[in-house]
């Protein structure tokens, strides 16, 4: 497994790709946080002095960075017939998948780790009056997501020869775990309002029922404690939850290829 992570870092490093993955990240949150004014989440035109919106920005700027870190890691392998080569090794098909989700939130913890400044920054402007807590909780949601959308980013590496076919079909998989519930959540609210003004009652258990249902399931809502300061345990064994069952499909994916 070691081997597998390190080969991966090493291509990742090895390309210009890998290196336009890291600028583009760069970019976009120090552009958006610092330099482009409303509606971007720009922290000093909010006059609070939090790293709230970059916690909650990357929630959508992963959804990107992450499945082009990992639209490769099976597919590519697949491609060049080097994954057949692994599979007659004496190497676990687990071991293949973990060692390709290690390599990815390393990547990931790396390519996050300048961002650090942010938060010196913030305590200089705050004259160290903030919650670093909340600050280090909205980091370790960071990796919990990243965890979440690598997992289902390998799996969809696991389907196809096709990087892009990989790439476009994580991208639905996790946008429609989180903007597509959010919006069926807003879709259900709306509704049961206008039957409210309509029957003047706000009891509609069918209408509670899916829209509670929608929200816990939604990675959204389960990710918005950590991205305040709050680590919810119900919300870490929910989004681990799910990556586990993306690793053991991807898994039993690389199984049946033997």
């Amino acid at each position: 497994m070691t081997n597998i992570i390190i080969k991966e870092l090493k291509r990742f490093f090895n390309s210009i790709e890998g290196y336009l993955i890291i600028i583009v990240f760069l970019l976009i949150n120090g552009l958006a946080l610092w330099v482009f004014p409303y509606p971007s989440p720009n922290i000093l035109d909010s006059g609070f002095a939090s790293l709230d919106n970059f916690f909650e920005l990357n929630l959508t700027v992963f959804l990107i960075i992450i499945p082009a870190i990992t639209m490769s890691m099976i597919s590519e392998e697949r491609r060049m017939n080097t994954l057949e080569l692994l599979i007659t090794k004496p190497i676990n098909p687990s071991s293949i998948i973990l060692g390709k989700l290690i390599s990815t939130i390393t990547l990931v913890v790396i390519m996050i780790l300048p961002t650090i400044f942010y938060s010196y920054s913030i305590i200089d402007l705050s004259n160290g009056k903030i919650d670093t807590n909340a600050i280090f909780c909205g980091y370790i949601g960071l990796v919990i997501l990243t965890f979440v959308y690598a997992s289902i980013g390998i799996f969809c590496s696991s389907l196809t020869k096709r990087q892009l076919i990989a790439f476009i079909l994580s991208i639905l998989i996790i946008a429609s775990m989180t903007y597509l519930i959010d919006f069926l959540v807003r879709i259900l609210s709306n509704i049961e309002n206008n039957l409210s003004e309509d029957n003047y009652t706000n009891s509609f258990p069918i209408l509670d029922f899916f829209k509670n249902l929608l929200t816990r399931i939604s990675i959204t809502e389960n990710y918005k404690p950590f991205s305040i300061g709050i680590i919810d345990f119900k919300s870490v064994f929910y989004l681990f939850s799910i990556g586990i069952m993306f690793l053991l499909i991807s898994i039993e994916n690389i199984k049946e290829r033997r």
